[in-house]
């Protein structure tokens, strides 16, 4: 799958509390370059326009998940899937994840993630965890991308840093969760994926969407939607707002089109307005630890 990259001017725009759509988040003005994939299999619908068969040489596109239950409850990898069909895309999504799980975990041998990067190519490898505060969580996070990055880029990928929501009862800024994002992905040259924005977007435009699951924290399956519309309009860099709600309605059950009208705005609303993320790595000092303890 080609993999371009857009410059865009736009500082990402979100906020705390109640305030609109429009508000920016200071933790997310750090520049950094978006990336951008073109799927392969829109370009050989393009070109069999004029020619027959081209579709069945095009190359799919590779995302590799890495993260706790905020992915593989309701499937994110398997939406992802099933968001690339719904826009005439396909994608291979796979997953290496198990419970509380932060991103050291996974590098320190918590699961099989390495090996899965190592046996196979990926055009993103999607570093997941949850909420991430500053201190010894954000240092791991930094640390773990760090180690992870090479066997990606080995692999023919590009780290890319999930930027989760926060738990239903906290309503306060996510500028913290940001900062962590950000300093992962600056650290790996890697991308940020604004998921945690996307939700709030959605929520302020209509508070009813049921993002969250029974607990308050882990996502419904109109959250877990929600997540991969924005992951795959960040990281493809395909404007999910023009996927048409039908097709999207199959995926989950209940939803209006004007819900997934709301989901598509914010997800897209949400990617276009992060600042771009830079290629060039800007390894973090990893000699000194914050003080304090997780869970991450």
């Amino acid at each position: 799958m080609h993999l371009s990259r857009r410059g865009r001017n736009a500082g990402v725009r979100a906020g705390p509390g109640r305030a609109s759509l429009g508000e920016t988040l200071p933790e997310l003005s750090i520049l950094h370059r978006r990336w951008s994939t073109v799927l392969a299999l829109v370009l050989a619908a393009a070109a069999a326009t004029c020619t027959t068969g081209a579709a069945d040489d095009a190359p799919v596109g590779a995302i590799l998940f890495v993260g706790n239950s905020l992915t593989y409850v309701n499937d994110l990898p398997g939406v992802v899937r099933r968001v690339a069909e719904a826009a005439g895309g396909e994608l291979r999504v796979e997953m290496a994840a198990g419970p509380d799980l932060a991103v050291i975990d996974h590098a320190n041998g918590a699961t099989d993630a390495l090996a899965k990067i190592s046996r196979s190519r990926w055009d993103a490898v999607v570093l997941q965890q949850g909420p991430t505060p500053a201190g010894i969580c954000r240092d791991t996070l930094v640390i773990a991308a760090m180690r992870f990055a090479p066997a990606i880029r080995e692999a023919g990928g590009r780290p890319a840093i999930f930027l989760s929501w926060t738990r239903q009862s906290y309503t306060g800024p996510i500028d913290e969760v940001a900062a962590s994002a950000t300093a992962a992905a600056r650290a790996v040259g890697g991308v940020v994926v604004p998921i945690g924005v996307a939700w709030r977007k959605a929520l302020r435009a209509d508070p009813t969407l049921p993002l969250y699951g029974g607990d308050g924290y882990h996502p419904g399956p109109a959250g877990t939607l929600l997540a991969a519309l924005t992951a795959y309009d960040r990281i493809v860099g395909h404007d999910v707002s023009s996927i048409a709600p039908e097709s999207l309605a199959p995926i989950v059950s209940g939803l209006t089109p004007a819900q997934l009208h709301t989901l598509t705005t914010a997800a897209h609303a949400a990617s276009r307005e992060r600042p771009d993320d830079p290629d060039r790595a800007e390894p973090a000092d990893t000699t000194r630890l914050s003080p304090g303890g997780g869970p991450c």
